[in-house]
């Protein structure tokens, strides 16, 4: 059984490289934010995956979560609270999850303009990116297979075992 930050991390990296195949522009992985604010403030702020379209910065928030367990309202206001500090449309934020958001966490999101995609969008996604040869051979797409099987970068993981201490 993996801990769970590595898997959420596994997770991030699952959809960095989907997002990479997928030809998203200049996509990132980790990025820190420093807000200046007054008196000398700064805020640092993470953002699990960044990518660029038509000179525009969009925004995902990346959640791993076990079976039957959907993501909140909570979860999406927090992620929608950071598009805010950072002064970015929320039509420019996306969450991505392994799993579904329950009924307030969608009815929040759209009321705000945040793109949600779920384990069913992931699916498509994934066909998306596999050649035909391999959709014939292999039909049926297993998500949670394929997050386990997602390499980490080996200076991204120490950074995040320093992290967790």
């Amino acid at each position: 059984m993996e801990n769970n930050n590595i898997i959420g991390l596994k997770f991030e990296f699952y959809v960095y490289n989907l997002y990479k195949n997928l030809k998203k522009r200049n996509v990132r992985h980790n990025k820190i934010i420093s807000i200046n604010r007054r008196k000398n403030n700064n805020i640092r702020v993470q953002i699990d995956v960044v990518y660029s379209s038509w000179f525009k910065d969009y925004y995902v928030e990346c959640k791993y979560r076990k079976e039957n367990t959907k993501i909140t309202l909570n979860e999406v206001a927090k992620f929608y609270a950071v598009l805010e500090l950072l002064k970015v449309p929320a039509k420019r934020g996306e969450i991505v999850t392994n799993n579904y958001f329950n009924d307030r966490a969608k009815e929040y999101a759209s009321s705000k303009g945040i793109k949600l995609h779920d384990l069913d969008n992931l699916v498509k996604m994934e066909r998306s990116r596999q050649n035909i040869i391999r959709r014939i051979i292999n039909p049926k797409i297993d998500i949670e297979q394929l997050i386990r099987k997602t390499k980490i970068r080996k200076n991204m993981s120490l950074i995040y075992q320093i992290a967790s201490l």
